[in-house]
């Protein structure tokens, strides 16, 4: 499987899961957040899409503002998922290690697999995988991940995504992604949203 992951800042090809991820040490200076999308293909073939708004609490804090405001900048869905998170507090527990405390906070805004590599693990996978990825190829290191599961369906370059709320088996595959989310340790923090503290 290899991966290619892009941000507002940054193009990293053909990541191959067979190896240990390059470290880029990389991040904006100075920035609160910005968007991390993530293709899993197999060979020429595409098998999955993510994309991640990633939250530097770090700057955020030391610059005393709000990631509850800086989500809203987004747009509604983005803005639930974070102020869920918050409320829940699961992002503040640090488990056993009360001196360090990861910088960063995901929302996984999009989380796509193509038909024909459903319900073969990729999806969980991915979410097992998904913090390694981050910090091993962008050098992000995870505090805890929330998404909002919303099933859309993208056109074939993943630039433009249809919202599924209207077609007959939207339920269906909300409740299927849910159940994925669920078993990989993600818990309802409230308003159909889910999180998972990765440091716990």
């Amino acid at each position: 499987m290899n991966i290619k992951i892009t941000t507002d800042y940054l193009l990293l090809n053909d990541i191959s899961t067979e190896y240990n991820f390059k470290d880029s040490h990389y991040f904006p200076d100075g920035s609160y957040s910005f968007v991390c999308n993530i293709e899993l293909s197999k060979k020429e073939t595409k098998v999955a899409f993510i994309s991640i708004t990633l939250f530097n609490m770090e700057t955020i804090e030391d610059a005393e503002c709000d990631i509850i405001d800086i989500a809203d900048q987004y747009d509604s869905d983005t803005y639930t998922a974070i102020f869920n998170l918050v409320q829940s507090g699961i992002a503040d527990d640090v488990g056993d290690n009360n001196v360090f405390k990861r910088p960063f906070i995901a929302y996984i805004k999009r989380f796509y697999i193509e038909p024909d590599f459903r319900k073969k693990g990729i999806g969980s996978w991915i979410l097992l995988n998904l913090q390694d990825i981050l910090l091993y190829s962008l050098n992000i290191d995870i505090r805890a991940f929330v998404t909002l599961p919303s099933p859309e369906t993208p056109n074939a370059n993943y630039t433009c995504w249809e919202d599924d709320s209207h077609k007959p088996k939207y339920e269906e595959l909300k409740l299927a992604l849910i159940k994925m989310l669920m078993k990989n340790g993600f818990a309802d923090i409230g308003d159909s949203c889910f999180g998972v503290n990765v440091m716990i």
